[in-house]
């Protein structure tokens, strides 16, 4: 059989940096659904996001950017692909994803001599790539061969067809990318009005900046050599020094209660959500450096609840909240402190609630919460099911030998747990499904449902299968009719999870090595496989003569998926018929 493996975490950075490191892989995780569903504007924005909170220079960083190179050759902009591969080789020159990406990106824009020189890196990295070798005889080919001039229709050459890739001048690439520099700078920014030395200037830096970023932002902009201290004014007019991103953080929210009181009191509405945050720069003969240790104070960084809440709130709720600040008007706390519901009074609270909902800014904030309501409910009831499975798992683990691992259950444990515990395996089962049901009525297209009711519902006729060799009379035939219902229902719903994938997606051919072979696609066809393979080893142990059949259609799955030939021809060796223990034998299956 062949098995998915997930790779443990290495060790994380502490304090507020994890917070943002754990924030930016939950946002690409959300970026990575959105693309495998076709929705690219979706996929685009949620990893904007996850690599600005990444740590630039990152492994998290380089796999965001080069996905984000994957979007934009869906969306045909290969000049903004180039880019963003170029900024995920600048941190890993090696990383083969990237070239390769890039190398697709010079192919679109005919500079075969470009990919051909990116795919002959990636194939150094990994001479063992046939897929990337036959792709470098390819480009190989085109790189040599002259180009050919358009003719026009009418005049024995046709007008249908692919269009000569259009040519763009050194003009015409700044501008482009200084178009993406303006698409970026929509996204969160901070303003800084720094002023030194009697000079004021305007720096806009991204929200995942370090202090060390804006010291250098400011000795860029001035001209400054030396070290520099950064200072502004609080609410009540004292000078405060920066020296961490915690101190940004304070110096954000004392200049966003600045703004709504100035606000209040010209009677009008803030002119920005992000405040200017107004700095003074002074020549310094000491150096601040930003260090794990003053990102954060200690006693934060020891309370992983206070980081999480700090990133984990969504923008449409922290907008929702600053409208509904707004309309309660004197009522709320001019200071910008927090509300207090109990001294504002509950009344006027619900009276305000109501306005607020009303309003025509609300709606677009309240299609965003519904959508946001949308994918918790589904996730959270679908969570409830897993702790069910969860269950069902210690039962069975518990039955097995001590020095299991967990990875996989053996065969020994499984039939212990079926003998002992199948009453309350089957009720956790029927509860489990009932909770992935529920997930995929509130959201049908909520593919991570099927797959693991299809995972359950294999697992389970592995259990029925092993009760069915402790049994007889009737009871053997109740065991393996159950058997080989939970196998068909497990293959129908990894049919049901393919069907919820975009058509680019589910219509992407996969070979071994190749980019999307960790893809959702590539999981559902394994596990399609795996339920084929152990399905004609239950075949040949009841004596079925078309246990081959199950087999045949196993290796086909390993294959479409893109798992190693090795792999295949090892679960053939495995198999309990003994019909290719030797090697030959399976190799030839697996080739087939």
């Amino acid at each position: 059989m062949v098995t998915v493996t997930k790779k443990k975490n290495a060790g994380m950075p502490s304090g507020e940096i994890a917070a943002f490191t754990k924030k930016s892989q939950q946002l690409k995780l959300e970026a990575d659904v959105l693309f495998a569903k076709g929705d690219q504007g979706g996929a685009l924005s949620k990893y904007q996001k996850a690599q600005e909170l990444a740590l630039r220079g990152s492994s998290e960083f380089v796999s965001i950017a080069t996905n984000k190179a994957a979007v934009y050759l869906k969306l045909q902009q290969p000049l903004l692909a180039v880019q963003e591969c170029d900024n995920a080789l600048d941190a890993q020159s090696d990383f083969k994803p990237a070239l390769l990406r890039r190398a697709t990106a010079y192919e679109k824009l005919e500079k075969y001599a470009e990919a051909k020189a990116d795919v002959e890196r990636a194939l150094a990295s990994d001479p063992s790539d046939e897929t990337v070798r036959g792709r470098l005889d390819k480009l190989k080919s085109l790189a040599e061969k002259p180009k050919r001039e358009a003719r026009p229709a009418g005049l024995g050459g046709s007008g249908i067809g692919r269009q000569p890739a259009q040519k763009f001048t050194k003009e015409q690439i700044a501008a482009m990318r200084a178009e993406l520099l303006r698409q970026q700078q929509q996204s969160t920014m901070f303003t800084f009005d720094v002023t030194c030395e009697g000079e004021v200037k305007s720096i806009k830096l991204p929200v995942q900046l370090r202090y060390s970023d804006l010291v250098n932002a400011i000795k860029s902009e001035f001209g400054i050599e030396k070290y520099v201290a950064v200072k502004y004014r609080d609410f009540d007019g004292d000078f405060v020094t920066i020296t961490s991103r915690m101190d940004l953080r304070t110096a954000l929210t004392n200049f966003a209660a600045v703004a709504e009181r100035e606000a209040k009191e010209k009677n009008e509405k803030p002119e920005s959500a992000i405040p200017v945050i107004h700095v003074t720069a002074f020549a310094s003969d000491v150096e601040f450096v930003e260090t794990p240790e003053n990102v954060q104070p200690q006693e934060l960084q020891e309370n992983d609840e206070i980081n999480e809440d700090v990133i984990e709130i969504d923008e449409w709720l922290l907008s929702f909240a600053a409208l509904f600040r707004r309309s309660l008007g004197d009522a709320a706390p001019k200071d910008g402190s927090q509300l207090e519901l109990r001294t504002v009074g509950l009344d006027k609270c619900c009276e305000v609630l109501e306005q607020t909902v009303g309003m025509p800014e609300a709606q677009g904030l309240l299609v965003a919460a519904t959508e946001k309501f949308q994918e918790a409910a589904a996730t959270a009831i679908f969570n409830w099911g897993n702790t069910y499975a969860c269950n069902a798992r210690r039962i069975i683990d518990s039955c097995g030998p001590s020095e299991d691992d967990g990875a996989s259950s053996s065969d020994e444990a499984l039939a212990a747990a079926a003998k002992k515990h199948m009453a309350a395996l089957d009720a956790d089962y029927e509860a489990a499904c009932e909770r992935f049901a529920a997930a995929l009525e509130i959201k049908p297209t909520y593919f991570e449902a099927p797959i693991t009711w299809g995972q359950q519902a294999f697992e389970r006729g592995k259990l029925y299968h092993h009760l069915s060799r402790q049994v007889e009379g009737g009871e053997k035939s109740k065991a393996e009719r159950i058997t080989d219902e939970m196998f068909a229902l497990a293959i129908i719903k990894y049919q049901d999870a393919m069907g919820m994938l975009s058509p680019e997606e589910r219509d992407v051919v996969l070979t071994e090595k190749c980019e999307d072979s960790n893809g959702v696609k590539a999981q559902i066809l394994i596990l399609w496989g795996n339920v084929l393979y152990e399905q004609s080893q239950v075949k040949h142990t009841r004596g079925d003569k078309n246990w081959r059949d199950d087999s045949v259609a196993a290796v086909a799955k390993f294959n479409e998926a893109g798992c190693a030939k090795q792999d295949i021809v090892r679960a053939l060796m495995n198999h309990s018929s003994g019909e290719w223990k030797e090697e030959a034998e399976a190799v030839k299956t697996a080739n087939a």
